[in-house]
């Protein structure tokens, strides 16, 4: 393997390593943010993450009674466990509509908690850096990203993993039933089915946060352009200067910019 790849691999795994050891502090600051709601949200996805498995269930024991009732009689006592299937698949979609309904509230609810949790904790780190911080160009960048953006990365962390945590209650349910046909062989295909979207979806969030974090500057002054177009402050000043088609202009090259970086 040529040297060069190696060392471009070796720097991908230690910023790999290097993020994800931000996860436990990123974590700590979702608890004290939103610590009780926490403990609902996860409760809410892992009930979540059965239900599929449930329906799964419920389908192939349907179907059976389906087959088991077609040549016999058609008489209550045959149709009642047909009634009872059919009614617990319908109770398991309302349940399911319900529990979506419910996570979007809980969801609601933590992001308003973060969003105050992490303000406080800007304003507390705000009046303790030192005032030449202030004279630094860096210091725009981190308040940017984290007064602007920040809020709303622990909020998309936080759905990540509830996804990911969904997801691995449903394959295991399912991999519980297939055990059952003691079929080795499906199982283990399911496991690993598993490794090339689990890859896939944490290679493409690192990219994203190496591309919001490279691009911060860029999205500074792209906020900066589009703030004059709709605040009175500078709207008699555009006016005056024509400044309007220099301000787009410089707009679209930073947009067209920040999108051939990705």
């Amino acid at each position: 393997m040529p040297q060069g790849t190696i060392g471009e691999s070796a720097a991908r795994i230690g910023g790999t390593v290097r993020q994800v050891g931000h996860l436990p502090k990123a974590l700590r600051i979702v608890w004290s943010a939103a610590g009780g709601w926490n403990v609902g949200w996860l409760c809410l996805v892992v009930i979540a993450g059965l239900i599929p498995a449930a329906t799964i269930t419920l389908t192939k024991l349907l179907i059976d009674q389906m087959v088991r009732s077609a040549g016999g009689s058609m008489s209550a006592e045959a149709l009642r466990p047909l009634l009872f299937l059919g009614g617990a698949m319908a109770a398991i979609g309302i349940l399911h509509e319900g529990l979506q309904g419910l996570l979007e509230w809980v969801r609601a609810r933590q992001a308003q908690l973060i969003h105050d949790y992490v303000s406080a904790l800007i304003q507390t780190r705000s009046l303790e850096v030192d005032l030449a911080f202030y004279e630094t160009p860096d210091y725009y960048d981190r308040l940017y990203r984290a007064r602007d953006d920040g809020q709303n990365r622990f909020l998309h962390l936080l759905e990540q993993l509830g996804s990911v945590l969904q997801n691995a209650c449903t394959l295991f349910v399912l991999m519980l039933i297939v055990a059952a046909y003691q079929n080795t062989a499906l199982i283990a295909a399911m496991a690993v089915s598993v490794i090339p979207g689990f890859y896939v979806v944490a290679r493409t969030q690192l990219l994203t946060h190496a591309w919001w974090t490279r691009t911060t500057t860029e999205r500074r002054w792209i906020q900066y352009y589009d703030q004059k177009f709709s605040t009175a402050a500078a709207a008699a000043e555009m006016r005056l200067f024509a400044l309007g088609p220099h301000f787009q202009a410089a707009y679209k090259k930073l947009r067209g910019c920040c999108g051939s970086r990705t």
